[in-house]
């Protein structure tokens, strides 16, 4: 019921009546029964009330004050002052998915000597090697691996074809999405002679070391995650070569990101899509990565930065401030040179109009 939504929500006020019963949670456009509900965030939303299929929902207090009239017409409505974080809260409360009841499949292989809580559930195909622990309350839907000794928290959801490697250990509430893997081994390679990559970065341009052979670095190390981490699909995360490669709590990875081996992420962090941080860097708390941003390896970002989408970090970031570009700058310069390259036509047309005119001045005087 609407007065049950308005107790879950903090800061909402309910508007109308208690007890007008709420089923699920819709798009404004596709609302076919009184009991949808669905968020209305903007004036244009506002007019699909004429249709007269909306009969409750969740607006900006912005809405309430200025439209008031309009929205009386429902039977009921909470509005907040902000409605994307109330509509993270009723979408909580009616998720797309449902656990299925506690067990192990069937078809499910679980090797002696692994401990499976049960209340947990594992799906179809799903492999838990020797030695691994799955606490309480978590699913693993279908074709999961989870491999010896790693240790899952409890509550995570792991979805279709995530691969936890040998030896890591994984926090509370953690969802991994499609086809993630935690836990390969690091990009971690060495020549038996000075290499053309140790030749780059001391600076030369002319490269004359071969790379004849390239000898592997084993990944002895480990991948520990925090609680309350999300991971999207076709993200990577590599081992540590020694140590461990950290994800602290609360910090979100979409798809199709890589972290290397040996880095450490800090709490709350958010990274877009295609994301690729290099080996050993280490990275704050609270710093945000936009789309195809990414960082080269050994550096530290502080706390609270922010590289804006496709920004190349090569070297450290302050802490706090909004980076941009490649290289990576702050985003007011970073802005103020793209500007500049735009008029590099104009200033190049000029120059030579100057040049020609002095070479003329100079002429004129010598004859």
């Amino acid at each position: 019921m609407m007065g049950d939504l308005a107790e879950r929500i903090p800061g909402s006020t309910l508007v109308g009546a208690s007890d007008h019963m709420v089923a699920r949670l819709v798009h404004p456009a596709q609302v076919e029964a009184p009991e949808d509900i669905s968020l209305l965030m903007s004036e244009g939303a506002l007019q699909l009330l004429a249709k007269g299929k909306i009969r409750c929902a969740v607006v900006g207090t912005n809405l309430h004050e200025s439209h008031g009239e309009v929205l009386s017409g429902l039977d009921a409505y909470l509005h907040v002052s902000r409605p994307r974080h109330a509509l993270g809260e009723v979408s909580r409360i009616f998720p797309r998915l449902h656990m299925p009841a506690a067990g192990v499949h069937p078809t499910a292989f679980v090797e002696e000597g692994a401990e499976v809580d049960p209340s947990a559930s594992v799906g179809p195909l799903c492999v838990i090697r020797a030695g691994a622990k799955v606490g309480a309350g978590a699913w693993l839907r279908d074709q999961v691996s989870i491999g010896e000794g790693t240790v899952v928290g409890a509550d995570c959801i792991f979805q279709s074809g995530v691969r936890i490697a040998d030896g890591l250990q994984i926090g509370d509430r953690c969802i991994f999405n499609q086809n993630c893997v935690i836990g390969g081994d690091g990009f971690s390679f060495v020549t038996p002679e000075r290499g053309s990559v140790e030749a780059a970065k001391s600076g030369e341009r002319q490269v004359e070391s071969q790379n004849t052979a390239i000898e592997r670095i084993e990944s002895l190390g480990s991948v520990i995650i925090g609680n309350d981490v999300e991971i999207g699909a076709c993200t990577t995360i590599d081992r540590a070569a020694l140590g461990a490669t950290v994800i602290k709590s609360g910090t979100k990875i979409d798809n199709l990101c890589q972290i290397a081996h040996n880095v450490e992420i800090g709490e709350n962090c958010l990274f877009a899509s295609h994301n690729g941080i290099a080996g050993s860097t280490k990275i704050g708390d609270r710093v945000v990565f936009g789309g195809q941003a990414g960082a080269a390896d050994h550096l530290t970002i502080g706390d609270d930065a922010i590289m804006m989408g496709r920004t190349g970090v090569i070297t450290d970031m302050e802490g706090g401030k909004v980076y941009a570009g490649m290289p990576a700058r702050p985003a007011t310069t970073a802005m103020k040179t793209y500007a500049m390259i735009d008029k590099l036509g104009d200033m190049r047309r000029e120059l030579r109009a100057l040049r020609k005119e002095l070479n003329q001045v100079k002429g004129e005087s010598e004859a």
